[in-house]
């Protein structure tokens, strides 16, 4: 059984001021005025007031209790870790000149506030960014859409070989209202315009040749291929977990003149991109090849607008502030990995990442008294302390010359001729191992950051302060990552599993906590398949352990989250040092087996039929979810469990107002086509990907799973624009 937290004393000030006034007739019988203002009870008020205080400390003794057992195991709390932000700012400068933002530049949303990671360049305009995604051909009814075209298409026919088919198209705007998908463009390429200032007294950019400019990227999901082989390029600890050469994007600049009649595209160099080759949020930075007026958009020859890789057409409002067109697309891949770009939900222009920690300068800690394990207060909390990804510079004054310490995240294997110290994020104390500093040393820290926290997952659009008045600034997406210190409740229930494991990765229990509890990684879950081979798929492995881990993500919006290669290589690199001699460890990404339900249900009388159903679909979502607290069992979908269409049908029913279910088609995306199946089997390193869901009304016909990959092109062909809504 639980053994109970004792309350020594639980006597409050009304309790104490009671048993002195229940006192008084066997004391002191000859008072018998009670009133408030009487002196007596005005004193017994003081006693009962100044006892209550003294009862609350006493109390604090099992707490005390418990801090010291945690420290004396070297269980310290966990500290706050710190939100991200992705940031876009717009320049307020009348005369296109550059306005430079310093690193660590304080933006804020109300009392929050965070600290750019890097120097960003910030450059009047905006950037819209668009598809060319593809239509069908005008309809014989659209008799007035066809006539205009023939005049393009007559333009066209001495350029190309006969046969050659068209490929109409409309503009997709990726604005963030609504994802775009890259797969369903004619050329598979983002077209971006970076527009000059809306005011005609805001002059455009000032571009030189080998300026810098920065593009926030916003995909709508990371998600994985449904065709890339991961497993078969695993590499075992202390590699990086999933090997493979970093995927990139091709980007291209359009100059004013033509080349031979066409387009004349020039390479951009790309001097910073975190985006992993478009699949995930970051930002791009690019670096003009020529000077601006060699790039402004070119004069078109008629009729061709818009065809071939001339861009777009866009608005007239619009056209006239086109300064740039720039184009992007996935470089030929290796095999195995993606065809194409995810879903992108946004583009921006002018973006930098940014961290809720403020930095703060060198401090003066105090100075040694010679015995070991010293212990110091820095001026502020909490701190990013991880000795990895925020490491904090201790220098010990030795002899008239500041000596640095290491900063380490344990100090149970530091001896006694090692120069370690750490730090505890969550009370900023600095602590000395069993070689400290001598009497008389002082002691220093040249910096550290502090903030972190849930507070710092502020919502979309809530950063709108900045501290540079040349700019304004917004988070068009929310901030993540952010998380309160680990309270004293949550890590007393850590004990029994810390003192089992003792800090070593032996059974596939040790490795599943081990890796959740990954410093730095936000790490959602883990699951261990022992004796599992990623490269073989054969689980009689001798000494392999593979661990396949989940980020922590919003699966609403990244239905099949992936892991980044950063947080892989801390997980690798936390278990790596705790594994026993001999095992053979490979830290995976998920593998996730694609499907689609299509499901038709009646409603009850007196429910809403678009409430109910949106329900049933949010429920069928949460169900297939990888992620706790959702899934069957509540830790996401089981490894290798079967998906049958019997058990989604029981998940609808669980929602109010739906009556029964009239039907439900599976299907499961195999051999590059979706296939039904009453039963989707998944092999034991496998979980399921919801890429669609649809629920109707039972009396309208059930839909068929929907495409999420779009078929090429059947022949070559060249792009015609076909704007069925373009306004001015």
């Amino acid at each position: 059984m639980d053994l109970p937290t004792p309350l020594l004393d639980d006597a409050s000030f009304e309790t104490l001021s009671r048993q002195l006034r229940q006192r008084i007739p066997a004391l002191t019988p000859e008072w018998t005025d009670w009133n408030a203002s009487d002196p007596g009870i005005a004193l017994f008020d003081l006693v009962a007031h100044a006892t209550e205080g003294l009862l609350w400390r006493f109390n604090q003794i099992p707490e005390a209790t418990q801090l010291a057992f945690l420290r004396l195991l070297g269980l310290p709390l966990r500290p706050p870790t710190a939100a991200r932000a992705l940031l876009a700012f717009t320049s307020k400068q009348r005369s296109g000149a550059l306005e430079t933002l310093a690193q660590d530049l304080p933006a804020r949303a109300g009392a929050v506030a965070f600290a750019l990671e890097r120097e960003t360049p910030v450059w009047p305009g905006e950037a819209l960014a668009l598809l060319r995604q593809r239509t069908a051909a005008p309809a014989p009814e659209e008799r007035e859409l066809g006539e205009s075209l023939r005049p393009t298409l007559a333009a066209l026919a001495p350029r190309h070989a006969s046969g050659t088919a068209p490929a109409f198209y409309d503009v997709a705007m990726i604005d963030g209202q609504a994802a775009q998908d890259p797969a369903l463009a004619v050329d598979g390429c983002v077209w971006v315009a970076w527009l000059a200032p809306e005011k005609p007294s805001e002059a455009p950019p000032a571009w030189q040749r080998g300026s810098r400019f920065t593009l926030g990227w916003w995909p709508a999901a990371e998600t994985t291929d449904p065709d890339d082989d991961a497993l078969a390029r695993a590499e075992a600890c202390p590699g990086l977990g999933v090997a493979r050469a970093p995927r990139t994007l091709e980007w291209r600049v359009l100059a004013h003149d033509l080349l031979n009649g066409r387009a004349d595209w020039r390479p951009l160099s790309v001097t910073a991109d975190d985006t992993d080759g478009g699949t995930r949020a970051g930002v791009i930075e690019l670096e003009l090849p020529a000077a601006p007026d060699e790039l402004l958009p070119p004069l078109v020859p008629e009729g061709l607008e818009g065809t071939e890789d001339f861009p777009p057409p866009l608005p007239p409002a619009l056209a006239g502030r086109v300064r740039l067109w720039l184009k992007a697309w996935p470089t030929p891949p290796a095999a195995g990995q993606p065809r194409t770009l995810p879903p992108l939900q946004r583009v921006a222009a002018n973006a930098a990442w940014a961290l809720q920690a403020l930095p703060r300068g060198a401090e003066y800690l105090g100075r040694g008294d010679g015995q070991p394990q010293q212990r110091y207060r820095l001026g502020a909390a909490p701190v990013l302390a991880d000795a990895v990804l925020h490491p904090v510079l201790v220098e010990v004054e030795e002899a008239g010359v500041w000596v640095p310490w290491q900063h380490v995240d344990t100090l149970d294997l530091s001896g006694a001729d090692d120069r370690h110290c750490r730090i505890d994020g969550a009370s900023g104390e600095l602590q000395f191992g069993l070689r400290s500093p001598q009497l008389g040393e002082r002691v220093r820290v040249a910096g550290y950051r502090v903030g972190g926290g849930a507070a710092g997952n502020v919502g979309a659009g809530a950063i709108t302060r900045c501290d540079n008045t040349q700019v304004t600034v917004i988070n068009p997406e929310p901030a993540r990552g952010g998380r309160d210190a680990e309270a004293l409740e949550a890590a007393l229930q850590r004990v029994p599993a810390e003192v089992t494991r003792r800090d070593r990765a032996v059974t596939a229990n040790d490795f599943r906590a081990l890796a959740e509890a990954t410093p730095g990684a936000e790490i959602a879950r883990a699951e261990v398949l022992p004796l599992f081979d990623p490269r073989t798929r054969s689980f009689e492995r001798t000494g392999a352990v593979s661990v396949i881990v989940w980020p922590e993500a919003d699966t609403a919006l990244v239905p099949a989250p992936v892991p980044a290669a950063s947080q892989r290589t801390a997980v690798c690199t936390w278990l790596d040092a705790r594994r026993l001699v001999g095992t053979e460890l490979f830290v995976l990404a998920p593998s996730y087996r694609r499907i689609t339900v299509s499901c038709a249900v009646a409603v009850e009388p007196g429910f809403g039929p678009e409430a109910a159903r949106s329900l049933a679909a949010q429920i069928l979502r949460r169900y297939v979810s990888p992620l706790p607290p959702d899934g069957p069992l509540g830790r996401g979908w089981p490894l290798g469990r079967a998906v049958r269409d019997r058990e989604l049908i029981a998940a609808v029913l669980q929602v109010d107002g739906i009556e029964y279910v009239e039907a439900l088609r599976l299907a499961v995306w195999q051999d590059s086509a979706w296939v039904e199946q009453a039963t989707v089997t998944l092999q034991p390193w496998e979980v399921v990907e919801l890429a669609a869901v649809q629920v109707v009304e039972a009396s309208q016909p059930l839909p068929a799973p929907q495409d999420a990959v779009a078929p090429p092109p059947a022949a070559p062909a060249v792009a015609v624009p076909v704007i069925r809504d373009l306004c001015g």
